[in-house]
């Protein structure tokens, strides 16, 4: 019977994960602000022959591109979607649609590997993936496509797992830990110090068990786990992070409650879903927010301190979830301090969150002791599904399906242009009569507008009627996609675009945009 209630959580696990994948089959991802960059990186590794390199048409000279290494975002982002474009024909958004789900399922088996080699029970790791599966760090990546927030959840949980399980550094080992070492940074550039945390508990724990049995001797070979760490560090560095831009702090170093509590409260920030519910909650209202952040906190360390004080729980998992959280914390809590340009998005902590969930859950059955986690498991899960259901409708509503089968637009509402789907469609079809080598389109729209198309591509928003960028040069043939609200503003504004093309000649418009063809 027992049996029979736990092969029943599984089935509404997997049934549940079924709803998602099918679900986001049929309604596909929006492109991240992130993802798009990562896209247009493969797009410029296609034309200019050099991997990882991004390119867009200069401002200085209209006939000639620039091009740099990107070297801010992982490349694994638009890599894994590009096997699949590249070798299989898959549009990238059904290409992303396929890696999503794969590394869904990854890391679901992973996590779930890693909470049973801790000591956590079949029924409490199982459970434990509900909660998971119910968080919005984790279904948002059904809605939006951030390429290294599922990439991340799906490799971390198995790198974490080879280096708990290795009962020695030995050869084969400390090779599998830096082939996935570097895994992880292709992933999400982040999960570094995750990894490094991982070893450092790694050369702890060893140190701590080889006291206990008086073999002192063997202590300084315990670090040895390190060694992947750190000559996968330095082939990181060199070859590729020096390569390119690398992030700058944006302002004085200053430390705020927000830079201090974001990072303290992240566990359960990510996992339960409480920093968008806080943030909808308070209303931009920053110190109610601060005083709810401080109330998670407060909640967690409680939390924390029980976990630590059980004797129900293996202290290995005790170990490895401060050393995780601590370092990991630290870290953020510095970068922020040194206003370094990252957010301060629970994604970036929802492994701690995720980690956190079997310790709790262990915490709470034995407690109380007739919680009945077969219907705990149905409404989260159930909770989980109508939730993205929502989210889903809310950031889909006036958005059409691109031709590379995204949702178009970013990932932040107030970001959308007004490019509909009778001037996409439009655009599309005026486009094939522009060379991809020798001619040029320019569209008042998003970047995302540049996946889809082949040829040399500007986009550029309209804000207030400015002009952000000029382009100087002649040359190549441009077809524009003006929108008219903009034009009506400024009907020069294609000659004080492009002053060194004196003419344009209107060849068509839809309800809401103009079609213009350079002159020779």
């Amino acid at each position: 019977m027992k049996g029979n209630r736990e092969i029943r959580i599984e089935i509404l696990l997997v049934v549940s994960m079924l709803v998602f994948c099918i679900y986001t089959f049929m309604s596909p991802l929006i492109p991240s602000i992130d993802s798009v960059a990562g896209f247009l990186t493969y797009k410029g590794t296609l034309t200019t022959g050099n991997f990882n390199y991004y390119a867009e048409v200069s401002s200085m000279d209209l006939s000639k591109d620039v091009s740099w290494f990107v070297s801010w975002w992982s490349p694994g982002q638009w890599i894994f979607p590009a096997l699949f474009n590249y070798f299989f024909g898959l549009s990238l958004g059904a290409a992303s649609i396929a890696v999503t789900v794969a590394g869904a399922i990854s890391g679901m088996l992973g996590f779930y590997k890693l909470f049973r080699s801790f000591g956590f029970e079949k029924k409490i790791s199982i459970v434990s993936l509900c909660v998971i599966f119910a968080s919005y760090t984790f279904f948002y990546s059904f809605v939006v496509y951030q390429g290294g927030e599922i990439l991340s959840f799906a490799i971390f949980p198995w790198f974490a797992l080879t280096v708990v399980k290795s009962r020695s550094p030995s050869i084969k080992d400390l090779f599998w830990i830096f082939i996935l070492f570097l895994v992880c940074f292709i992933a999400k550039t982040t999960l570094l110090i995750y990894c490094i945390m991982v070893l450092i508990y790694k050369g702890i724990i060893n140190t701590r068990e080889n006291k206990r049995q008086q073999d002192r001797l063997n202590i300084p070979k315990q670090f040895l786990y390190l060694l992947p760490g750190i000559i996968a560090g330095l082939i990181i560095y060199f070859s590729f992070l020096v390569r390119g831009i690398t992030p700058a702090a944006t302002g004085n170093p200053a430390l705020s409650f927000h830079d201090v509590l974001v990072p303290a409260a992240s566990p359960l920030l990510s996992c339960l879903s409480l920093q968008q519910i806080i943030l909808r909650t308070v209303n931009a209202n920053s110190d109610y927010y601060i005083f709810s952040l401080c109330a998670v906190t407060a909640c967690l360390f409680i939390f924390l301190a029980n976990i630590i004080k059980s004797k129900v729980l293996f202290k290995g998992y005790k170990t490895f979830y401060l050393v995780l959280y601590g370092g990991v914390a630290v870290f953020f809590i510095f970068i922020y301090f040194v206003n370094m340009p990252v957010d301060y998005s629970s994604r970036h902590f929802k492994i701690l969150g995720y980690l956190l969930i079997p310790g709790v859950v262990t915490l709470f059955v034995k407690k109380v002791k007739q919680l009945n986690l077969n219907i705990i498991s149905l409404f989260v899960c159930l909770l989980g599904v109508l939730f993205f259901i929502y989210i889903k409708q809310g950031w889909i509503k006036d958005r059409f399906i691109s031709n590379q089968y995204f949702y178009r637009n970013f990932d932040n509402k107030e970001l959308v242009d007004k490019l509909d789907l009778q001037a996409y469609t439009e655009l599309m079809r005026r486009a094939d009569s522009i060379a991809s080598k020798n001619g040029i389109i320019y569209v008042d729209a998003n970047a995302d507008l540049a996946m889809d198309l082949s040829q040399r591509i500007i986009t550029q928003r309209s804000v207030d009627g400015r002009i952000t960028t000029v382009y100087e040069g002649k040359g190549p043939r441009i077809l524009a996609c003006i929108e008219k609200e903009t034009y009506n503003f400024n009907n020069n504004r294609l000659q004080d675009l492009f002053p060194d093309y004196k003419e344009f000649k209107l060849v068509g418009e839809t309800k809401r945009f103009l079609f213009f063809i350079s002159v020779k």
